[in-house]
Parts: structure tokens; C-alpha cells; sequence
């Protein structure tokens, strides 16, 4: 042909239309990141992830359910827990209570009410029901012992090798029970005198003579049964002139 005919592409040779990429395509199309792309969705992290969610510790976790103290265990408002001993220096155990108290310890002393001779009279006394001995609530959680053993008053907290010996709860609810409910002290079941007992005299016409304690004569005076003269006699004496002679 001397003249070049118009020529008609073909299918393959037309211009392609407009063309949509395919994800699989150079441009990809508007991308929503999945977890595995580079970006990252808001992310809610687990107990698993580099941020723990707010935690609600349980009564195992260190709290109680009333949200208390760690460890305590409370029964109607009081606190069970262990005591530990604390051992004074002599005559010293009211000054260790105040001390420890100070430091905010919470301190069982116990105490008894006991006749004494003084001055040639009998009178009520108050001792200590263990001597040299106090009973210490700690909260191992919240509080040391290392103050303790340093507070003034303070000889030693006892030990039974190397455990810290403890007393229950229990034991030092039934120490307060037995108590006056009005003073809090302690007071011997028994009189001073019983029955059939020994009794020195300490005063008057039969003094530091030995007899036996028959019966309570009024508030003031006592029935003694004595050995004198080669016979028994009973003689009444003041009780602040008589003092128990220990049973051997």
C-alpha cells in the first residue's frame, strides 16, 4: 500500500481505561490498620500487657474486704490478731506502757488488786498480775518491732529461738473479761485468809506466834486457834496484825 492506512488499535493496543488498584496493586486503597500493620489501633491493654488496669486487691492481696488494715481480721469491730510479749526492766512496766503507747502501740498490761502490810495495816495495792511482762498488738504491715526494743522501759521482746513468741487474741480477751469491768484490775478469787490455814501473829501480847485461821470475825477481826499455855486456845486478833504463813 502506497498510502498508510488509518490505523485502528486493536483490543490490546487501545488505551486502557481508568483503573482501580486492587490491595494487591502498586497504590493501595484507603487503608484501615488491622492489628498487624504498622499502625496500631487504641489499644485496651490486659493484665498481659506493658500496662496493668487498676487493680481491686482482695482479702489475699493484703486488704481486707472492710478495707481495714492489711491482714486484720476483724469479729463485731475487734481486732483479732496476734500479741506479742514484751519483757520490762524491773518495775519498769508502767513506763514501758506509757512509752510504747506514746509511739502508738497498742498495750495490754494487766494488773491485780493485792493486800499488803503497810505500816502495820493492810492495804490494797496494785501489782502487776505478770511481772515485768506486757502484751504488744503489731500490725506487721503497717508497723515495726524495731521501735519497741529500743523504747525506754524496755529490757526485750521475748523469743523463742528465733520466732517472736505471741499470745492469741482470744487468750487476752479472756485476760480483760476476768478483769473488773469498772477498773479493768484484776482481784484474787480467794481471801487473804482461809480455813484452816497458818497465820503468824505480828503485834501484841501473842506476837510471832503461829496459829491456825479459824473464821472471819466482822469486817475487822479473826478467830485464831493457838497452842499456848499447853492447851488450844481461840483468841481474836486484828487482821492487820495477822499475815498468811505460806503452806510448805
Amino acid at each position: 500500500m502506497t498510502q498508510a492506512q488509518i490505523n485502528t488499535p486493536s483490543p490490546l493496543e487501545r488505551k486502557a481505561p481508568s483503573h482501580t488498584l486492587s490491595p494487591l496493586a502498586g497504590e493501595a486503597p484507603i487503608h484501615t490498620p488491622s492489628p498487624l500493620a504498622g499502625d496500631v489501633p487504641i489499644h485496651t491493654p490486659s493484665p498481659l500487657a506493658g500496662e496493668v488496669p487498676i487493680h481491686t486487691p482482695s482479702p489475699l492481696a493484703g486488704e481486707g474486704r472492710d478495707g481495714g488494715s492489711p491482714t486484720q481480721c476483724w469479729d463485731g469491730g475487734v481486732h483479732k490478731q496476734r500479741w506479742h510479749v514484751i519483757r520490762s526492766k524491773p518495775r519498769a512496766e508502767s513506763t514501758a506502757r506509757a512509752q510504747l503507747e506514746r509511739q502508738g502501740f497498742r498495750v495490754y498490761f494487766p494488773q491485780l488488786v493485792k493486800p499488803a502490810r503497810v505500816r502495820g495495816r493492810w492495804l490494797d495495792r496494785i501489782e502487776p498480775l505478770f511481772p515485768r511482762y506486757l502484751f504488744l498488738a503489731l500490725d506487721a504491715h503497717t508497723q515495726s518491732l524495731a521501735p519497741a526494743r529500743s523504747t525506754l522501759g524496755v529490757s526485750n521482746i521475748v523469743r523463742f529461738g528465733n520466732e517472736y513468741a505471741t499470745v492469741t487474741h482470744e487468750v487476752i480477751e479472756g485476760l480483760m473479761r476476768r478483769a473488773d469491768p469498772q477498773t479493768g484490775l484484776h482481784h484474787l478469787e480467794q481471801p487473804v485468809f482461809r480455813c484452816g490455814g497458818k497465820v503468824r501473829i505480828l503485834e501484841g501480847p501473842f506476837e510471832r506466834l503461829e496459829g491456825v485461821f479459824e473464821r472471819y470475825e466482822g469486817e475487822e477481826r479473826a478467830l485464831i486457834l493457838l497452842d499456848v499455855l499447853g492447851g488450844a486456845n481461840r483468841v481474836r486478833v486484828p487482821l492487820d496484825q495477822l499475815l498468811p504463813v505460806p503452806a510448805n
